[in-house]
């Protein structure tokens, strides 16, 4: 091009110099210029002929095959026998929408020179356009008569034929014109056309890897393989759709499939990232944005998926995927913890319900709001209902039996009975007469952790000091992450497994299939009946040894579940009737916990400088059950003019703290004395408000656990009561821990008492407060190593236990 350029600058050279510029930029793709340079060569009165043929060229690429007509019958007119200006007008001709005009142009040419395999093929293209199938057919092979074996022009028959129902003859056709052109990318599809309607799957896709190899320009073969590939290969299937839409981002139906895929296998990330793309490609597309609050709430990331479920709702305002957005809506402001906004859109969602399973999500939602705020037997009333709706869903059983854990009416061996009620449809459970592992006594045992809360959560400051204390030659650990959200906590976990899995994707039957294949021995359920947990996939057992721990504080009710990890103190043996799983005691706490190392130091005790006790509690609005305010509720009124702070996220919604505040009045305690506090984002801010408390009550029948360890770490006691269930005696075996077992007492008198006694001694509350972090520190509760060892016997007997015969010890 350069050369050009500088003959343009030359007198006597401008016309050849304007063509040859022209000619490199249409070889390049680069229109406007080519026309530009094209019209300053015909301008000449001694221009090219090639100059007027690019300038009609030019024209056509740039939409104005009009023009590009008028000027060949212009030029046509001094040389009236070039078949090369022929040949240019029938394509402007084609290009305008006179075909008629284009055929008569071609056969004119063809008189002059009827061996012209060009304008044989340009004359059958013209006939196969407008339906004339026979005498395309007829042109076709006049060119292979010419030319035997000519690619193009046995691609073309191909479609003719096919195009007439002769398949075989079609198919041919497009085999020999690869074996004469492997780079025909058009015949490689058809002949991946031709193999789809006969169902022939895998080598329809082999056909369109060799278009792409050919030709990986071409969108619509990357479109057509991600289609192919969705069920049986749905990794290659995602990237080549994204391969395709980035060549060609205009593609609704290709967008929808990616974001299905992406959904389906759990690849939240990447769905996100896609979805994105798409709002911005088509900004007007409701499903783009829905698409993104879903993936949005998916990675917990509620406020986004909220305004883009709003966006989505205001471009469908009346169609089923607006129902969709509602409930997307709805489920953000439930997670972010406007229970005022996620009522609204409830009854909004009740309203236009229909069918069991948009009424049963509105169940579900009903009961997270209602749980949310502290009406837990209404919560599970709703979730009764979704349950009688879709019996097969897990979903609402395993809330049922959560749920039930935070009621202080109901009787321990009540819990018990809802328990296996609702789990009773995965009982009994008829062991797989096989698994392929191998009974050796002392190998290295494979043990499978499986989690919804590998993330910033609060199960990581338990789990996170066994992981990184195992013996790698005691066990080799596998990490099953239920759950999408990832984040620095992830990645710290990750580094102590030898195999991590993100299974969030899978479903029971898919999960219990990978946990069997990677040949695990001992399977550890970390979360039970919370979110993220698959104990539908464990019901039917998974490993030869299947053991709770951790994350859920209640029985399972399935007989697959062997043992609990626990200790004497959360699970005494006389209380063994109230879970379904064997107690396998550890003699010690049955936790670790691993501290906030960015914690500031305690603060000086508060009483001491007000001159007035506060206790407090930052435990979720859940767990302060009617039970738990009166025993509140005796503190208060045992220890005068002091006050009681609580945070909690529900406590954002006026009428949530309007009800908490008639629980206390009903016992004597006006509202002054509370300090209602909503949640606070960030954990140094959250860790700063225990300056504010002298004493950190506990509550009941659900205790605290990381919220006890959090308080005590940051030199507040925890005064607990312990109850006969194992989520009422967490407080229990923490205190025992760190050698304050005075403080957890059995009934709501002793509790008030021992409150009443410890804010007595201001000064010796001082020094508890300034020894509680090294107390801690020196203790079992952050023995890591001593857990790690424990834990691995444990591990030990269960395994002996099954290569002899049993099922339990």
């Amino acid at each position: 091009m350069a050369v050009f350029m500088s003959l343009s600058t030359q007198a006597g050279c401008e016309a050849s110099a304007c063509t040859g510029l022209a000619q490199a930029h249409i070889m390049q793709g680069q229109a406007q210029q080519a026309l530009a340079w094209a019209e300053q060569a015909v301008a000449w009165p001694e221009a090219p002929l090639q100059g007027h043929l690019l300038y009609a060229q030019a024209l056509r690429m740039t939409g104005q095959a009009a023009g590009a007509v008028a000027h060949c019958e212009r030029v046509l007119r001094h040389a009236p026998t070039s078949v090369a200006l022929m040949t240019s007008l029938a394509l402007a001709q084609r290009d305008a929408g006179q075909v008629a005009a284009a055929e008569q142009t071609c056969e004119q040419a063809l008189k002059l020179v009827p061996q012209d395999l060009a304008l044989h093929q340009n004359l059958a293209n013209l006939r196969q356009a407008r339906g004339a199938l026979k005498e395309a057919e007829a042109g076709y092979r006049q060119v292979l008569r010419l030319k035997p074996g000519h690619p193009m022009a046995l691609c073309e028959l191909g479609h003719v034929t096919s195009k007439q129902g002769r398949i075989d003859e079609a198919r041919a056709c497009f085999e020999a014109a690869v074996r004469t052109d492997a780079r025909l990318a058009p015949a490689w599809r058809a002949l991946a056309q031709i193999e789809e309607q006969a169902g022939h799957i895998e080598q329809a896709c082999q056909h369109l890897i060799q278009a792409l190899q050919a030709d990986g320009r071409d969108a619509r073969s990357w479109f057509d393989l991600g289609r192919l590939q969705m069920q049986n290969a749905p990794e290659a299937a995602m990237a080549a759709l994204e391969e395709g839409l980035r060549r060609s981002p205009s593609d609704k139906q290709a967008w929808l499939r990616l974001c299905q895929l992406a959904f389906a296998r759990g690849a939240f990330q990447r769905g996100l990232a896609a979805s994105t793309q798409w709002t911005i490609s088509q900004p007007h597309e409701a499903q783009a944005h829905y698409f993104k609050a879903l993936f949005c709430r998916s990675l917990g990331r509620a406020d986004e998926s909220l305004h883009a479920a709003r966006q989505a709702m205001a471009l469908a305002p009346v169609d089923a995927l607006a129902l969709e957005c509602l409930y997307l809506q709805t489920a953000a402001h439930l997670d972010m913890g406007d229970l005022s906004a996620a009522q609204q859109g409830a009854q909004q969602l009740d309203e236009l319900a229909s069918g069991p399973v948009q009424q049963a999500n509105v169940h579900e939602i009903q009961a997270g709001i209602d749980i949310l705020s502290g009406q837990i037997a209404r919560g599970m009333a709703h979730y009764e209902a979704s349950m009688a709706l879709l019996p097969e869903r897990f979903a609402p059983r395993a809330a049922i039996c959560a749920a039930a854990l935070y009621r202080s009416d109901l009787g321990d061996d009540s819990v018990l009975g809802e328990v296996r009620r609702v789990m009773a449809p995965f009982n009994p459970f008829r062991q797989p007469a096989y698994f392929a592992n191998e009974r050796r006594l002392d190998k290295v045992l494979r043990v499978g952790y499986v989690s919804g809360d590998l993330r910033q959560h609060s199960c990581a400051y338990f789990l996170a000091p066994l992981l990184s204390a195992h013996d790698p030659d005691a066990v080799s650990v596998v990490a099953y992450s239920t759950c999408a959200q990832q984040d620095a906590t992830t990645e710290r976990l990750r580094q102590h497994v030898d195999v991590w899995r993100d299974v969030a994707h899978l479903g029971a039957q898919q999960l219990r299939q990978q946990i069997r294949e990677d040949g695990i021995d001992i399977l550890i359920d970390l979360s039970g009946f919370t979110d993220g947990g698959r104990l539908q996939a464990l019901s039917r057992r998974a490993a030869p040894v299947q053991c709770a721990w951790l994350g859920y504080l209640g029985t399972s009710g399935l007989e697959a579940m062997d043992y609990r990890l626990t200790d004497e103190w959360v699970n005494p043996p006389d209380l063994d009737r109230l879970m379904t799983e064997r107690a396998l005691r550890l003699p010690r706490p049955y936790v670790c916990y691993e501290a906030d190392t960015s914690a500031p130091a305690p603060s000086p005790l508060p009483l001491q400088h007000r001159g007035q006790v506060t206790f407090g509690s930052f435990n979720v609005l859940q767990k302060i059950s009617p039970e738990c305010v009166a025993m509140w509720a005796g503190a208060l009124q045992r220890v005068v003019g002091s006050r009681l702070v609580l945070k909690t996220r529900a406590l954002s919604n006026a009428g949530v703290r309007e009800a908490l505040c008639e629980a206390f009045a009903a016992h004597g305690i006006t509202p002054d004395r509370l300090d209602l506090l909503n949640w606070i984002e960030g954990q140094q801010h959250h860790l700063d408000l225990y300056a504010r408390i002298d004493v950190a009550l506990d509550t009941y029948p659900y205790n605290g656990v990381t919220t006890s360890c959090e308080a005590m770490w940051m030199g507040v006691p925890v005064v607990s009561r312990y109850g006969s269930a194992a989520v009422s005696r967490q407080g229990l075996t923490l205190l025992r821990s760190v050698g304050l077992a005075a403080l957890a007492v059995p009934d709501n008198d002793l509790f008030a008492q021992a409150c009443a006694d410890l804010v007595s001694d201001a000064s010796a509350l001082a020094e508890l407060r300034g020894s509680l972090r090294e107390r801690m520190r020196s203790s079992a509760l952050m023995d890591r190593d001593g857990l790690a060892r424990e834990v691995e016997s444990a591990y030990r007997a269960m395994w002996r236990n099954w290569c002899l015969g049993g099922t339990t010890l």
